[in-house]
């Protein structure tokens, strides 16, 4: 888990904001996208969703079988507010900040290792409770 801390920020109220990663559980889906759920910790809630895929958009417009890239693809390559998701009135803003954090080579590197163990756990888990028939 990561976060951004905001002081005297003109948009959006100072306060540290979890940024909690999570992934797809899916076993036949390998789509390289993580979500981003942002919460306040001052509000102890959840104030933005957001997904980001680390692949080009052409991985993902091939992943999707679309013949063209179009807006659900570019939203998976995001940074992007997740449609379904649970959104505050500063989710636009939150989006921009996460987006810069996503600039960071380190943080997008640690967003991809958390996915392979996710991957390696899921999969993991799958084995065992096949074994349990």
């Amino acid at each position: 888990m990561s976060s951004i801390t905001v002081h005297r920020h003109s948009q959006l109220p100072s306060d540290k904001y979890a940024l909690i990663d999570s992934y797809c559980t899916d076993l036949d889906c390998d789509c390289r996208v993580v979500y981003i759920f942002v919460v306040s910790q001052s509000q102890q809630r959840q104030v933005a969703s957001i997904t980001f895929g680390w692949q080009s958009l052409e991985f993902f417009r091939k992943w999707m079988g679309a013949d063209e890239v179009d807006d659900m693809i570019r939203d998976l390559k995001g940074p992007a507010l997740m449609p379904m998701g649970p959104q505050s009135e500063f989710a636009p803003i939150l989006r921009e900040l996460v987006g810069e954090r996503l600039q960071e080579k380190a943080y997008v590197q640690l967003l991809k290792r958390h996915y392979k163990e996710f991957r390696k756990a899921l999969t993991a888990t799958k084995k065992k409770s096949d074994l349990s028939w």
